[in-house]
């Protein structure tokens, strides 16, 4: 089947052109393209290309492809999972990791998501011509693949694993889940952690991880990020920023994360209130 593509500017605009797999892509112009990395637990979900692809054949990756014309970049997601795996993913359980522009060869946008869902490989699917294989490897088997040279050289890989891994802490930090104990909770936070919040109270460590520990075993209220994105600043020292959508109202907050041996641990965060 003909897949055909939507062309945008160099600044993410349609430019109302469209473009055959296949054609060249007009000086200027650019179609989008989609990663999916599911997160399965603390694994991710691989599968291995077909020994017939022209490109990297049996070689592992991240399921992927072209949007086709009239899709948005969630919607090439879904789909592309859905024909190449048979796995079905929740919109809700996506977040779009980044996007990069890539010149050359390429002439896209690629879009990078991180979907957190429970996958079995009892459900995979392969699709001929395309995939033959589906694995769950924990981040450091996906090291030794990318060294072995056995897995597609994505270039963002530390920075998607830090991406997901201060994800899952900035979770815990804003809403603990029920039967969340305390051990968990000072592992979470430095000792030296200082919180501003909203009100520009200054909280310190003790009196976070008392009111941790009330948050985890009060009703749980409805909640969610909006804009997630976190930079390192060294190899130690990272920032996640994005706005917290909770009690009919909005945040835009800011934790400040630092490597201790094997773990991140909250150093600084802070909230500041935001017009509805």
């Amino acid at each position: 089947m003909d897949e055909t593509w939507d062309l945008y500017d160099a600044n993410r605009k349609p430019t109302g052109r469209i473009c055959r797999r296949g054609d060249p892509i007009p000086p200027g112009d650019y179609h989008l393209v989609v990663h999916v990395w599911i997160r399965s637990g603390d694994k991710y979900f691989i599968t291995r290309r077909a020994p017939e692809k022209e490109a990297y054949p049996l070689i592992w990756e991240a399921t992927g492809g072209a949007a086709l014309i009239g899709e948005d970049s969630l919607a090439a997601a879904l789909r592309e999972v859905k024909e190449e795996t048979g796995l079905t993913l929740k919109p809700e359980n996506g977040l779009m990791f980044e996007s990069i522009r890539r010149e050359g060869e390429f002439c896209d946008f690629a879009d990078v998501w991180l979907f957190r869902q429970e996958v079995s490989l009892d459900d995979f699917i392969s699709q001929p011509g395309e995939t033959i294989d589906a694995r769950l490897v924990t981040p450091a088997e996906l090291r030794a693949m990318l060294h072995e040279k056995t897995c597609f050289p994505f270039a963002y890989m530390e920075q998607l694993f830090l991406f997901a891994d201060i994800l899952e802490r900035e979770e815990l930090l804003i809403c603990p889940p029920p039967g969340t104990c305390r051990e968990a909770i000072e592992a979470l936070l430095a000792e030296d952690f200082v919180e501003v919040g909203s009100s520009g109270h200054i909280c310190a460590r003790a009196a976070g991880i008392e009111y941790l520990l009330q948050r985890s075993e009060a009703s749980q209220e409805p909640w969610k990020f909006e804009g997630f994105a976190v930079r390192a600043l060294s190899e130690s020292v990272c920032l996640a920023t994005y706005i917290l959508h909770w009690r009919g109202g909005k945040t835009r907050r800011s934790t400040l994360w630092r490597r201790e041996g094997e773990i991140w641990r909250a150093a600084y965060h802070q909230g500041t209130k935001l017009q509805n």
